[in-house]
């Protein structure tokens, strides 16, 4: 009955989607539906009493393709938090726990706890930082990722909402933005344009981490549309064209983890635009292993701004 309690209508949650309620964009409301119903269908999966690994795995790989699969697990990593609320131990597994379902959709199940997180501490930050006790120097940080987007969806009005992100700290607050990046994609309906527009919204430090969240978005979310998201590149502008590329990148990057024909994907590109994803994916990899075995703090954020400035020399 405990369990039960945690489970989220999917009804209920596409109520407190202001844009599903006023979009005519069939194409958009069909897919982005299609990621909540994904993302509840995972976060449901991992609550239950006694956790069977390859049972959940099974079933949501069943139920999802390749596509949309990863949004079910990012709400696996959501629904792991919540488990914590009955069983307080589980925190220090939660590594275990995301590596014994699949390693390949590591950046979402960080995501999906932030949207946690938030949920249960909203900006009361010990709680956070007793979490990020148990988690992956590197990945730890993702979780404000998950809180930026869960914010931007829901809390309103938004202006004032992101204030109160200072609250974790400059590092965390940045990621938190990009999160809010990644959620400015769905709410302008992978218009571009008019994400571009409103960005005077927000304070002009944070532009290259939102146009950041915009690209790791559109390059996940669209990755069967992949001409026209790299179109997307000519009408940003020139000082947030790396921060963008960089967050195209680690979008491109989370695919090729998690779908098995990436190869054979990119290849249908021009040369040019298949080239272009090989340079950045090695440059991430590269920035990565320089990074990693140095105990600098806030790792995450040290990575994307050194692919950021790789990118800038690149292009």
């Amino acid at each position: 009955m405990l369990w039960r309690w945690l489970h989220q209508k999917e009804s209920k949650v596409k109520k407190k989607v202001t844009i599903l309620k006023h979009s005519s964009d069939p194409i958009f409301v069909t897919r982005f539906e299609t990621i909540l119903q994904a993302f509840l269908y995972g976060y449901h999966s991992v609550l239950q009493p006694k956790l069977d690994m390859e049972q959940t795995k099974r079933k949501v790989n069943a139920q999802y393709d390749v596509f949309f699969r990863g949004f079910a697990y990012e709400g696996m990593g959501m629904g792991l938090g919540a488990r914590t609320l009955y069983k307080r131990s589980e925190k220090k597994v939660f590594e275990h726990h995301i590596h014994a379902l699949s390693p390949a959709y590591l950046y979402q199940y960080y995501v999906g706890l932030g949207w946690w997180l938030f949920v249960r501490y909203r900006f009361r930050t010990e709680g956070y930082r007793k979490w990020l006790l148990h988690l992956h120097p590197v990945y730890q940080s993702i979780v404000f990722d998950g809180v930026g987007f869960h914010t931007s969806l829901f809390q309103t009005p938004l202006q004032d909402i992101v204030k109160k992100y200072a609250a974790f700290g400059p590092d965390h607050e940045r990621v938190c933005y990009q999160g809010l990046g990644r959620c400015l994609w769905f709410q302008h309906q992978f218009h571009i344009q008019r994400i571009i527009q409103a960005l005077p919204m927000f304070h002009r430090r944070f532009h290259a981490d939102i146009m950041s969240g915009v690209g790791l978005a559109a390059a996940y979310s669209c990755f069967d549309r992949l001409p026209w998201i790299f179109q997307t590149r000519a009408s940003i502008p020139a000082h947030l064209l790396p921060a963008y590329s960089q967050g195209l990148a680690f979008g491109l990057q989370a695919r090729k983890l998690q779908t098995p024909d990436f190869p054979s994907t990119i290849s249908h590109l021009t040369d040019t635009t298949e080239k272009k994803i090989q340079q950045w994916l090695t440059i991430i990899d590269d920035v990565y292993d320089q990074l990693y075995h140095q105990s600098k703090q806030q790792l995450y954020l040290t990575w994307l701004d050194q692919v950021r400035a790789r990118l800038s020399e690149a292009n």
